[in-house]
C-alpha cells in the first residue's frame, strides 16, 4: 500500500468534531467521504481476491484506486465549501492504515488460501463503504447521521461475516465485534478529519500541511470512569417506540419485530416467560486504567483497576479481588444487585450478582471518547429468591411489588434510619446502590441476598457471560441449523429436548462441534430472541462522547453489547428465562477522564 509522509498518522488526530450535525452543509467534504469509502472497498476487494487463491494482490489495483481517489479529491477541492484543509495524502494514510488493520484482524495479514478470510475482507470494505455513504449524506446536508442507515449497514455486515464463518477454512472465528470496531473507528476518524476545523494551515513547496488540535489522555496515571444513568425503557413493549430506542430485533425481511431500549437488559429466545426488558441498575461506576497511551493520536488500551487502586471492590475492573459481601466469590462487583422480577410467575423471580471474572482489556480513543471494545467477561451469580418481601416472616416484611433482591430504603430500627429490607442483613445500616427505579429498587451490596457467598439454596449457580461493550455497534445474526432455525447462540444439546451438555456448557456453531452423545445437536433452548420467533438479527447501537475527554468533565455516552447466555442447569430458571439463548444490553451513562 502507498505510504505518504504522514502514513504514521492515524486519522484520529485530524479533528475533534465527529457529529456531522455540528458542521455546515458541505458538498466538498461529502465527496471526499465518498472517495475514501470507495477506496477502502476497492482495496479490500483486491486483497480478498488474492487471499482466496493465495496469489499476490493485483499490481494494478492500488494505482487504479489511488488515481480515482486523487481525482475525486481534486474535484472536491474545486468547491468553496470544504470544511477542513485535510489533504488527499493525509486522508489516504488513514485509508491505507485501515486496510492494513482489517487484514491484520482477519488473518494476521496472511496470504491464504481462504475463501472465508476473503469474504471477511470484502465484507469489511463493503461495510466501511456503506457507512461512508450514510455519513456523506449527513455531511452534505449538515445533519446528524441516520442511525437506521448505519444499523442496516451493520446488519448486512454481520450477516456476511456469519455466512463466511460457516466455512471450515477461516483463520479466526467470532470476528464480527473486532472487525466492527475497526470499521467504526475508521468512519469516526474519517468524519473527524473532514468536518473538523484546523488550528493552523501552512504551505511549503506547493504541499499543504495541516495541524489539528491535539487531544491526549496520557497525563499522570490516566483512568477512564464510566457511570451509568437511569434507564429509559418507556413501556418496554416490543411494538411501541416510547423511551429511548438503542437497537432492534429484525426478521429476514428487515422488518422490526422488537425495539430495544436504553438501560434495558434482554435475554432468552422466543419462549422467554419473563416480561422484558429488565431495568439495569443506574449509578454503577466502572473504572479502568489507560495504558499504552499515544499522546499524538489519542489512542489507548484499557487495563484493569483493583480495589487497591479505586478504594473499593464495587467500582474496579479486575478478576480475583476479594468480596467481603460474597466471601467465596471473587472479582470486582459489576453494578448493584440486579433484580429480575417475574409478575407472571413470582416464584421464578431472581436476584443476580455480577462479578468480573476476567480482568478488563480492550482499546479506545481519547479524541472522541470512543470505546472500540471493552472486554469484561462476567460471572453472573443467580439466586432464585422469588419475592423476598412478601410479609411471610419478620425478616420478609410486606412491601408492595416484587423484590427478588433485598432493598435499601428509609425505615427500620438501624442506626442510620436507612436499612436493609430482607436478606441476611435485614434491618442493618445500608447505603442505596441505585436510584428508586421501581418496586424492586434501590438495591445495594450492603444488602446481599440470602445464601450470599455459599452454595446452598437459593443460590443456583454462576453463568459465565462473555461481556464486551462498545460505543459503536454490536450485533448477532441467527443461523439455521439442523435441529433448529433462528439460532443466535448454539450450545450442544439433545435434538428433541431442552437438555444441554454440562456443566460447563459447550458452545457451538454447528453439529460437528457436538460429539458427546446424546448432546449431538447445536441449538438454543428456543429459537429466536426476546419473545420473537422468526428473529434473524439483533442489533444495538452505542454512542461515544464525541469530544476530547481530557478536560476531565463527564460526557454522555452509551455502551452496548449483544452476547450469549449459557444454561444455568436449573430447570426453573432456564424455563422462565428461556436459556440458553441470546442477550442484549445498553448502558446509558457518562464517560469521564481522570488524570
Amino acid at each position: 500500500m502507498r505510504r505518504s509522509a504522514l502514513s504514521g498518522v492515524i486519522l484520529a488526530l485530524l479533528g475533534l468534531v465527529t457529529d456531522a450535525s455540528s458542521a455546515q452543509p458541505s458538498k466538498c467534504s461529502s465527496l471526499k467521504v465518498k472517495a475514501a469509502g470507495a477506496a477502502v472497498s476497492q482495496l479490500l476487494t483486491c486483497e480478498g481476491k488474492a487471499v482466496a487463491k493465495h496469489v499476490p494482490v493485483d499490481a494494478s489495483c492500488e494505482p487504479k484506486s489511488t488515481a480515482a481517489f486523487d481525482a475525486a479529491f481534486a474535484k472536491a477541492d474545486k468547491r468553496a465549501d470544504c470544511l477542513t484543509a485535510a489533504s488527499a495524502g493525509t486522508v489516504w494514510a488513514g485509508v491505507d492504515r485501515f486496510v492494513s488493520d482489517v487484514a491484520s484482524a482477519v488473518n494476521g495479514n496472511g496470504a491464504g488460501p481462504s475463501v472465508c478470510d476473503s469474504r471477511k475482507l470484502r465484507a469489511a470494505g463493503g461495510n466501511a463503504n456503506d457507512q461512508a455513504k450514510c455519513t456523506l449524506k449527513a455531511v452534505r446536508k449538515g445533519r446528524s447521521v441516520d442511525t437506521k442507515c448505519l444499523m442496516k449497514a451493520e446488519r448486512k455486515f454481520a450477516s456476511s461475516v456469519s455466512k463466511a464463518e460457516a466455512r471450515s477454512d477461516c483463520s479466526g472465528s467470532a470476528q464480527t465485534p473486532a472487525l466492527e470496531a475497526v470499521v467504526d473507528a475508521f468512519i469516526s476518524d474519517l468524519l473527524a478529519a473532514l468536518t473538523s476545523t484546523s488550528t493552523t494551515t501552512t504551505l511549503a513547496a506547493s504541499t499543504t500541511t495541516t495541524t489539528f488540535p491535539p487531544c491526549s489522555c496520557c497525563t499522570g496515571a490516566p483512568r477512564l470512569v464510566f457511570t451509568t444513568r437511569p434507564p429509559d425503557v418507556g413501556s418496554g413493549t416490543c411494538a411501541t417506540s416510547d423511551g429511548t430506542i438503542t437497537g432492534t430485533v429484525q426478521d429476514d425481511s428487515g422488518t422490526t419485530l422488537c425495539n430495544l431500549r436504553s438501560g434495558g437488559l434482554y435475554f432468552g429466545g422466543a419462549g422467554v416467560g419473563i416480561p422484558l426488558p429488565a431495568a439495569v441498575p443506574d449509578t454503577g461506576t466502572y473504572i479502568t486504567k489507560l495504558v499504552d497511551c499515544d499522546s499524538t493520536t489519542g489512542l489507548f488500551d484499557f487495563a484493569p483497576t483493583t480495589d487497591a487502586d479505586t478504594g473499593t471492590n464495587r467500582n474496579c475492573t479486575a478478576a480475583g479481588v476479594a468480596n467481603p459481601e460474597y466471601p467465596t466469590r471473587p472479582g470486582c462487583l459489576f453494578g448493584a444487585p440486579l433484580p429480575i422480577p417475574n409478575p407472571d410467575s413470582i416464584a421464578t423471580s431472581t436476584c443476580i450478582i455480577n462479578r468480573v471474572t476476567t480482568s478488563a482489556s480492550g482499546s479506545g480513543n481519547c479524541s472522541d471518547g470512543s470505546y472500540a471494545l471493552l472486554d469484561l467477561p462476567l460471572g453472573s451469580d443467580i439466586y432464585l429468591t422469588g419475592d423476598l418481601l412478601d410479609g411471610s416472616a419478620a425478616d420478609r416484611p410486606d412491601v408492595a411489588g416484587i423484590q427478588p433482591c433485598p432493598i435499601c430504603t428509609p425505615g427500620g430500627t438501624c442506626g442510620s434510619g436507612t436499612c436493609c429490607k430482607g436478606g441476611p442483613r435485614h434491618d442493618l445500616d445500608c447505603v442505596p446502590g441505585t436510584s428508586a427505579l421501581g418496586a424492586a429498587y434501590p438495591t445495594s451490596h450492603d444488602c446481599p441476598p440470602p445464601g450470599a457467598g455459599g452454595n446452598a439454596s437459593p443460590f443456583v449457580g454462576t453463568l459465565p457471560i462473555p461481556y464486551a461493550v462498545t460505543t459503536g455497534s454490536s450485533s448477532k445474526v441467527a443461523a439455521d441449523l439442523s435441529a433448529q432455525g433462528f439460532v443466535f447462540c448454539g450450545f450442544c444439546g439433545q435434538a428433541f429436548a431442552p437438555t444441554f451438555q454440562g456443566p460447563p456448557a459447550h458452545p457451538c456453531a454447528a453439529d460437528s462441534a457436538c460429539t458427546t452423545a446424546p448432546f449431538t445437536k447445536c441449538r438454543q433452548r428456543t429459537s429466536g430472541a426476546f419473545g420473537q420467533g422468526p428473529a434473524r438479527t439483533i442489533s444495538e447501537m452505542g454512542s461515544r462522547a464525541g469530544i476530547c475527554l481530557n478536560s476531565g468533565a463527564p460526557y454522555a455516552a452509551t455502551l452496548v453489547s449483544v452476547f450469549c447466555i449459557p444454561p444455568t442447569y436449573n430447570s426453573t430458571v432456564d424455563a422462565s428465562a428461556d436459556l440458553p439463548g441470546p442477550g442484549a444490553v445498553s448502558l446509558p451513562g457518562q464517560a469521564q477522564f481522570m488524570p
